[in-house]
């Protein structure tokens, strides 16, 4: 496969974010660029394809079978 050789502009805080973030992943900076970008590709981040992330964040949902009233009742005896 032909590769392509680019250049990225980040602001120097966000570089170092990112670096730190692909260091901590036992990443390349590159391989965590290449997945970050595959990721936002097949998640439908795309414009004209947020229809679609809609559709899995609904298909992975968890049903949950109790009254709003009753998990907020729970939710008070842990204040």
């Amino acid at each position: 496969m032909k590769k392509i050789t680019t250049s990225i502009r980040f602001p120097q805080s966000e570089y170092k974010e990112y670096r730190l973030l692909a260091l901590k992943s036992g990443k390349s900076f590159v391989k965590l660029t290449r997945e970050a970008l595959k990721f936002y590709k097949e998640k439908g981040l795309l414009e004209g394809d947020k229809l679609n992330l809609v559709k899995d964040i609904l298909k992975e949902r968890v049903k949950i079978d109790i009254p709003t009233s009753e998990l907020v009742k729970a939710g008070r005896k842990f204040e």
